[in-house]
């Protein structure tokens, strides 16, 4: 059993260890899986050469822009996390409503083309497997847990401020617990977040902070999964099943089992640490 599961680790594609920034002038594998997965998000209009070039440059400053990135163009740690975070969002939400993308592997492919296209005409949305702004907008729709692309200003209380919560004291942003108030703490963890991912730092747990968040939850949990560390719904909320699932993996990989995903988890996990506080791990 145990070698079995060795080699279907073997065959999981993951981020690639502290992956190298991508600019114009770029070739190789690693700029088209970028490329295929703008494409397969309506930001390219071309084929997947494996060469950067304008178009490509362009493509990225659009996702950037729409995704509150730091717009230049090249396609850094922060850039390439978010698109795949993103595609394998598409291909949870996918999934949980019945189509058929394909693993959640942050790979836009035949079959999650074909899923997005069968959900286009669930939807009578123009049929064009590409997962555009007008399609993932209706995908949002019809998504649970944690709310996407919806802004949550300070100062609020309930249960989407308790989501957000869990969502930063699981990633290793904020230590305590969640208790449903977007106070001074939430905020300076919120800033903490958007500094990490490379977005813009202002402390508001804005519409590109919120889509961020979730879309980083879901890919950890889609990918825990399919390394045999269910967590239950894959929602993008970090409760009782994800953590659970992060203390199984951490144990295995024998790291402190505390079930919150910071540096130390998330290096093991994808070969790199997007931010978080190792601190605030061992206080939570």
């Amino acid at each position: 059993m145990v070698l079995a599961l060795l080699m279907v680790l073997a065959l999981l594609p993951v981020p690639r260890a502290e992956a190298a920034a991508m600019r114009q002038g770029s070739r190789g594998s690693d700029v088209r899986y970028l490329q295929m997965n703008l494409i397969g998000l309506g930001y390219l209009e071309d084929d997947a050469d494996s060469s950067f070039g304008p178009m490509t440059t362009a493509a990225v400053k659009a996702f950037q822009a729409d995704f509150g990135l730091q717009v230049d163009g090249v396609a850094g740690q922060a850039t390439q996390t978010a698109v795949r975070n993103a595609m394998v969002r598409l291909q949870v939400e996918l999934k949980k409503m019945g189509y058929a993308p394909g693993s959640a592997d942050g790979h836009y492919g035949d079959k999650t083309k074909a899923a997005v296209m069968a959900f286009q005409r669930d939807r009578g949305l123009s049929k064009t497997g590409v997962a555009d702004k007008t399609t993932r907008n209706a995908v949002d729709e019809l998504s649970g847990g944690m709310r996407a692309y919806s802004a949550i200003p300070k100062g609020s209380s309930g249960t989407q401020v308790r989501y957000l919560q869990q969502a930063l004291i699981g990633l290793g942003f904020l230590s305590g617990s969640a208790d449903g108030i977007y106070g001074s703490k939430t905020e300076a963890a919120v800033r903490s977040f958007q500094s990490a991912y490379g977005l813009a730092v202002d402390g508001s747990a804005g519409r590109n902070t919120m889509t961020s968040l979730k879309n980083t939850v879901v890919a950890l949990q889609s990918d825990l999964a399919r390394k045999g560390y269910p967590s239950g719904t894959i929602n993008g909320v970090y409760g009782d099943g994800t953590r659970s699932a992060v203390k199984s993996y951490q144990r295995y990989v024998g790291i402190t089992a505390n079930g919150v995903a910071g540096p130390s988890t998330m290096r093991k996990l994808y070969g790199y640490a997007m931010g978080g506080n190792d601190a605030a791990e061992e206080k939570t």
